[in-house]
């Protein structure tokens, strides 16, 4: 048994580091309460975990992980802030692939800290990239809250959400019931006969299992629902399939500025996360100016996700003017309508974001690659009074180049427009190099 001593060792290392960094160590019972872990993950953790039954205690699994238990722990006898670390065997039936192990060992660190989740999420993330990074591992992250923000904005019955947000950090059961949810997978035909029959409880005594008539009843009355329901549209599930294709360095901002644009048709601002990468991105290969890469994280919920000891001066001016720019408007731009505008010139990838109340908004306007003609295209803007008056602004002015085509008021002053001008003959953004962006503010006068 070495590999198994050396797995031990191992986990006691990692424990330790935890430990070292204040972790409380806990312990959890192997035997955990069934009823628990179906209410959170649904019947569908039978096919995956080890089920037995206490004539005192009622059904029981054996440890599928350490995050539930934990979590009641801290629910119960915890204050805030809290962390905490465990290790031991955890269980996981295996029925497609039989070389996954069943039994493995989990080793885990817990922060809890409402106050600064942000901090909190940062400092584990930094913790385990030093672990994984001596092993020629890389950690990776994401933000299920911007799924969960899509599921949510589904036009589907509340059912159906609520069975996505149950399975959504199972990839093959999400996936699975968006083909069933959006009428392109095949009823089976034990289902189609059962939603066809006048009774289907009809016949079938004795019946043997923990769920009593009553459930049965209630679970066949729920897939008729689903089944009157009309499928999800294909424009939704395009939508959920591009953030779910989403395998991205927040450094690399053309793509962060695309992926952006298209999901704005459902996503507000205050859920989408988009970070400062840094200057070199390596996966494209490419530099990109730290204007750029502030400019667009600036769009969203704004963070940082690089080291900042390597911005210069100017790199460090600008950083803090966009992040103190952010900061002045995240309080409308959370609630504001994100509006995507339609560019006469393709290389412009733009949208507005406009206050509820209408009073004021924002137009991000990137040009992600060279524009196909020599003089800068009017941009039309939307949702605009046109009997009002609007002040425009451009909010990077001191980015403008000396290159020009043609008369770009805009560059060199305020101007005062009436809505109907925004909108039927548009702005002109003064000329640019590709990778850079525009920010036009506006007020109604």
């Amino acid at each position: 048994m070495p590999e198994r001593a050396a797995i031990r060792a191992e986990a006691a290392r990692l424990r330790a580091l935890f430990e070292g960094a204040g972790a409380l160590p806990v312990e959890t019972s192997v035997l955990q309460p069934a009823e628990v872990l179906l209410d959170l993950y649904g019947e569908d953790i039978r096919a995956r975990a080890y089920v037995t039954s206490d004539a005192l205690r009622g059904e029981q699994m054996l440890r599928p992980d350490f995050t539930v238990p934990v979590v009641q722990m801290h629910m119960e006898h915890g204050a805030e802030p809290a962390r905490y670390t465990y290790s031991g065997e955890v269980f996981r039936r295996q029925e497609e692939d039989a070389a996954r192990a069943n039994e493995y060992t989990q080793v885990g660190f817990e922060i809890f800290e409402r106050a600064a989740p942000e901090a909190a999420d940062a400092e584990v993330f930094s913790m385990f990239f030093d672990i994984l990074r001596p092993l020629g591992l890389r950690a990776a992250t994401g933000d299920i809250g911007i799924l969960m923000a899509a599921v949510e904005g589904l036009r589907t019955t509340e059912r159906r959400k609520a069975a996505l947000r149950r399975h959504i950090w199972r990839p093959r059961r999400f996936r699975a019931l968006m083909e069933r949810y959006s009428g392109r997978a095949v009823v089976p035909e034990a289902r189609a006969t059962l939603l066809a029959a006048t009774d289907p409880m009809a016949g079938v005594e004795p019946m043997i299992g923990l769920r009593g008539p009553d459930e049965i009843a209630g679970r066949i009355t729920a897939l008729r629902e689903d089944a009157a329901a009309g499928p999800i549209s294909a424009s939704e599930v395009q939508l959920l399939d591009a953030i779910l294709a989403v395998r991205e360095t927040s450094d690399n901002a053309l793509e962060r500025l695309r992926v952006q644009h298209d999901a704005a048709l459902f996503l507000p601002a205050a859920v989408t996360g988009s970070h400062v990468g840094p200057r070199h991105c390596h996966t494209s290969g490419r530099t990109l100016d730290i204007s750029f890469r502030a400019w667009v994280a600036a769009q969203r919920h704004m963070g940082f996700e690089m080291d900042p000891r390597e911005l210069d001066a100017r790199e460090t001016d600008v950083l803090k003017q966009v992040t103190q720019w952010w900061k002045d408007n995240r309080g409308w731009m959370r609630t504001a309508d994100i509006l995507r505008l339609d560019s006469a010139d393709p290389a412009v990838i733009a949208e507005q974001q406009q206050a509820t109340d209408g009073m004021r908004f924002v137009v991000f306007a990137g040009k992600a690659a060279t524009s196909a003609q020599i003089s800068p295209r009017p941009l039309r803007l939307t949702a605009l009074d046109p009997q009002a008056r609007y002040r425009i602004t451009l909010a990077n002015r001191d980015e403008a180049v000396a290159l020009s085509r043609g008369d770009a008021a805009l560059k060199a002053r305020d101007l005062v427009l009436s809505g109907q001008y925004l909108m039927n003959h548009g702005v002109t953004l003064p000329w640019s190099f590709p990778e850079r962006m525009w920010v036009i503010e506006g007020t109604r006068l």
